[in-house]
């Protein structure tokens, strides 16, 4: 008798299964390796809004004459105001990252408004939206919200 067939058969038995097997770990292993990028991309993102919004608010409380222009140009508005104050792109470890930055009066008369900003890395967005209150070109920041984008 030929036991050839059998054999083949036996082999492919086994072999089929190391086959599934392996290719599973190695889907496994890039998909980690894909969600590691996109949380290291994510923090890079939310690096570069917090740095774009640290700069526009130190650029609003020393530079007063800004926000005086800005606060002008806003009471004339009808509906809302906003206005891009920040925006820069760079290159780091060949990927492109950007940061911008737009303030909107929610509020003419008591000078409340918001800064949010957004930081791109790689595919990954992060918002950083910060309630302020402006008196006596003072700034006192309300609240911070971090927001998936």
């Amino acid at each position: 008798m030929n036991n050839k067939g059998i054999s083949t058969l036996t082999g492919l038995c086994y072999i089929l299964p190391m086959l599934f097997i392996t290719s599973s770990f190695f889907l496994l292993s890039t998909n980690e390796q894909k969600i590691d990028l996109l949380a290291v991309n994510g923090i890079k993102a939310q690096y570069a809004a917090e740095s774009a919004l640290e700069r526009t608010i130190y650029l609003l409380s020393t530079e007063t004459f800004i926000y005086d222009d800005i606060k002008r140009q806003a009471d004339g508005s009808f509906i809302t105001y906003k206005k891009t104050l920040f925006e820069e792109s760079w290159q780091e470890d060949e990927e492109q990252l950007s940061a911008a930055v737009y303030l909107h009066f929610f509020n003419y008369e008591d000078s409340y408004f918001t800064l949010n900003a957004v930081g791109n890395a790689g595919g990954a967005s992060k918002r950083i939206t910060v309630y302020i209150k402006e008196k006596e070109h003072k700034l006192s920041v309300i609240r911070w919200n971090y927001h998936e984008e």
